[in-house]
């Protein structure tokens, strides 16, 4: 492992892609993760095509996908198959999914205890198809 000070990781952000950033954001700010960033800084003068927001300490951008292949040609593409998911520790596993059905979410798998009991888990999918996991522990 190198010591390197260099190397040394400060922080973790985690992108997701979206036709409709805008949207996103809505659907985000609505299960009380506030904006944090945006670009570009003036929406005057160009739609926005970035947005983060602030989730238990992690940041999540929420990235156009129609920027991220133009800027990079990352030949992202939204709403295909689940390969990864977000999963959101909370202290009510069963408001916070209700949250974020009433935001506009897809209920993948209702609420329910795991089944040794110590933890509480539902999923959903947000409005553009990424998939969500909403855990607490048990008490």
């Amino acid at each position: 492992m190198s010591t390197d000070p260099a190397s040394v990781t400060t922080g973790i952000q985690v992108n997701l892609f979206f036709r409709d950033i805008d949207r996103a954001a809505e659907f985000y700010v609505a299960l009380g993760f506030p904006v944090v960033f945006s670009a570009p800084t003036d929406p005057i003068d160009a739609a926005t095509e970035h947005i983060e927001v602030e989730a238990g300490g992690t940041r999540i951008g929420l990235t156009s996908v129609e920027a991220a292949n133009r800027i990079a040609s990352l030949g992202v593409v939204a709403g295909t198959p689940v390969s990864s998911e977000l999963v959101f520790w909370c202290d009510d596993v069963d408001r916070m999914f209700q949250t974020a059905l009433d935001a506009g979410a897809t209920q993948l798998a209702a609420p329910r205890d795991s089944p040794d009991g110590r933890i509480r888990y539902g999923w959903a999918l947000d409005p553009e198809s990424h998939q969500l996991k909403f855990v607490a522990p048990r008490t």
